[in-house]
């Protein structure tokens, strides 16, 4: 069986009872984020959700992002914090980090405004 601990996947939340989109992303791409989000003002709001689109989730092992509305929720090795992520700058990143098949869909799916 393969050794899936360190796949790290990147899914935009936007459907219910249906597959959401998602990709692979490289370490580099998580390390680079995490470390951003660590100069990122810290708060108390946990991300909320919703239907329809809610946002980005990205998960590796230990490491759990979700990214939505000018929050993010970072758990790693089991501690859980929030941070803002100021005119949804960073949520906005991502959706541009995903492959160029899945734009035409994400582009439909998410609000406007957003990219």
């Amino acid at each position: 069986m393969p050794d899936t601990t360190n796949i790290i996947t990147a899914t935009v939340c936007l459907y219910s009872g249906k597959i959401n989109p998602s990709w692979a992303m490289r370490t580099e791409e998580l390390d680079k984020l995490l470390l951003h989000i660590q100069s990122l003002p810290v708060i108390n709001k946990p991300v909320e959700t919703m239907m329809g689109y809610s946002g980005i989730l990205i998960h590796s092992g230990q490491v759990r992002l979700e990214i939505f509305n000018e929050r993010i929720s970072l758990r790693e090795d089991g501690v859980q914090a929030y941070y803002a992520d100021l005119h949804r700058k960073l949520e906005c990143d991502i959706l541009k980090m995903a492959p160029d098949e899945l734009k035409d869909e994400l582009r439909t799916g998410v609000p406007p405004g957003i990219w």
